[in-house]
């Protein structure tokens, strides 16, 4: 008979009991019944062995039971390993898992996954990191330093800088530390507990003092406000993706891998939102994968640029500070974006015009695309004002649709970069 699941819970308790007992009275009435037992086994498909097979199997991962990966000794000698989440924590002495990074400096391979794993532990690990801090944030650097050191530094070999690996690997343990807070806290909450007999409710593996002050924490008003606050949020998020627990960084390496070139945020937008027989998962991303689509077409800027202005930017918005569509967990905009100047000076004002226009963009995406086509087109002909009223070949080059000539034949008036400082930051104030 399968182990129960426990609950503090008495109302779970007795929904999961009363699942268990029917699971189990079904399978006991299969079992008494010697033709629906025999015609059941008939039926079930015959098994073969996924290491005897040697067939890859579909996403990339080669076997569902662990994850091949290539590790490296202290002489540089690189071996392949067939290893899970709990195996890592009993390799052999100077024995380090390679994990590889892509240019946004998000993990990939199946390394990424045995590292997800292993992240997964330690941040269910109340004594490397209790839940009894009220946030991530206020949980001192001290805890994660010490992991770094005596686990990470000595069990992986990470192909990046230590910078962004730190960062990659705090982003993934705060993730999986809030959600087991908050899968403890769905399983032993009873609204019909008063605080003090939740308190005494204490999780297995949990410290009594960390469940205490984290009870505390969530019965407070400002918690349960924003709990309800964020519950509405999450309402709001009707389209789900399909990419399931392996990351977006892992999906676009494993796609790179097979098609031999670039994937770009924009196909990999409608990959992660498609179901098995190539549907949209609901008719709003039908819509969206329309509009970004469309916004493709219209631009003139190659789609694997990964700009704030490629179709994604455009038809979804401004991106929030700490992560970027499609990019995975850890990559910021800081990151993805950094050589955005580059890419803005391949684009001309007459593709800027076509996106500040489009009616896929709102409100916001528009101003900023027009108070960049104005500071342009000022910048553009103050220059070929001091260049005889016609711009250098090299600049015009880069701004073929300008007529600045003509700007200056109406006489218009040319604003000196001090006054383009101080236009953009007016309107910098404005809009906020």
């Amino acid at each position: 008979m399968p182990k129960q699941k426990r609950y503090k819970n008495l109302l779970k308790a007795a929904a999961a009991s009363a699942s268990l007992d029917n699971s189990v009275a079904a399978a006991s009435a299969s079992s008494t019944n010697p033709r629906t037992s025999s015609r059941t086994s008939s039926m079930a498909p015959t098994t073969t062995s996924e290491d005897s097979s040697g067939a890859r199997r579909k996403g990339g991962r080669e076997s569902k039971r662990y994850w091949k990966v290539q590790a490296i000794d202290e002489y540089g000698v690189e071996t392949e390993e067939h290893l899970l989440a709990k195996d890592v924590h009993n390799l052999a002495e100077r024995l380090r898992i390679i994990v590889n990074f892509d240019k946004y400096h998000a993990a990939i391979g199946e390394a990424a996954g045995l590292l997800a794993g292993v992240c997964g532990q330690l941040a269910t690990d109340c004594v490397a990191f209790p839940i009894s801090f009220e946030k991530w944030s206020s949980i001192p650097d001290s805890f994660f330093e010490n992991q770094w050191n005596s686990f990470f530094s000595v069990r992986f070999c990470f192909k990046d800088s230590d910078y962004f690996v730190k960062h990659f690997l705090l982003q993934s343990l705060s993730k999986k530390w809030r959600e087991y807070r908050l899968k403890l806290w769905n399983e032993f909450h009873d609204p019909r507990l008063s605080k003090t007999e939740l308190i005494k409710n204490v999780p297995a593996d949990i410290v009594a003092d960390q469940w205490a002050l984290y009870v505390q924490y969530r019965l407070k008003p400002e918690t349960q406000n924003l709990c309800r606050r964020n519950q509405e949020i999450r309402q709001k998020q009707t389209i789900p993706h399909t990419s399931g627990a392996k990351s977006i960084a892992r999906r676009r390496a494993e796609l790179k891998h097979e098609t031999g070139k670039k994937v770009s945020r924009v196909e990999l937008w409608g990959i992660t939102h498609k179901k098995k027989d190539g549907s949209y998962v609901n008719e709003q991303a039908k819509e969206i994968a329309e509009k970004i689509e469309t916004q493709c077409t219209q631009q003139s800027v190659d789609s694997t640029i990964i700009s704030p202005l490629d179709a994604v930017g455009v038809v979804l918005g401004k991106e929030h500070p700490g992560r970027v569509r499609g990019l995975s967990m850890g990559v910021v905009p800081t990151v993805a974006f950094k050589n955005n100047t580059t890419r803005m000076s391949q684009m001309n004002l007459g593709s800027l015009k076509d996106v500040g226009t489009s009616s896929t963009c709102d409100s916001s995406v528009q101003e900023e695309m027009d108070t960049v086509k104005a500071q342009l087109q000022a910048l553009v002909s103050y220059i070929a004002s001091k260049e005889g009223g016609k711009l250098p070949e090299h600049l015009a080059t880069m701004f073929p649709n300008q007529q600045a000539t003509r700007e200056l034949d109406q006489g218009s008036e040319i604003p000196s970069p001090r006054e383009l400082g101080s236009r953009s930051s007016g309107a910098s104030n404005k809009e906020a």
